[in-house]
């Protein structure tokens, strides 16, 4: 088995189960795991430059941990993940690769609350 496909299996048997909504393709749902967690602010993932105690945790960020070959960076305009009764949706997307292969996806993620209209401001 492949890096990416022994990432992959270890995601499918250990992450939590996601819910991809694509507005823009008719609403189509995808299901996948992933891992979803706070983020911390020492991540270099986070967004803003302002700067607390190393490890704080403000839960206004979230760290989207999922298997290669589900783009998160593909999809046409904002998407919207839901996992354990949260939505989210997509501030940032990385690719994680080891020698140009795409080992898995991470993302930072913010809450979603419905009626939102400044989904990617």
């Amino acid at each position: 088995m492949n890096r990416k496909n022994m990432v992959k299996s270890n995601i499918n048997k250990f992450g939590q189960k996601v819910t991809i909504t694509v507005p823009e393709q008719d609403n189509r749902i995808i299901e996948t795991k992933a891992f979803i967690q706070p983020l911390r602010q020492t991540s270099k993932l986070y967004q803003q430059n302002n700067y607390l105690d190393s490890g704080f945790v403000d839960m206004s960020n979230y760290l989207y941990i999922g298997p290669y070959d589900i783009r998160l960076d593909n999809f046409p305009g904002d998407i919207i993940l839901e996992s354990d009764l949260k939505k989210y949706i997509v501030q940032k997307v990385d690719t994680v690769s080891i020698e140009d292969e795409i080992i898995y996806i991470r993302a930072v993620l913010q809450i979603y609350t419905e009626g939102d209209t400044n989904i990617l401001a």
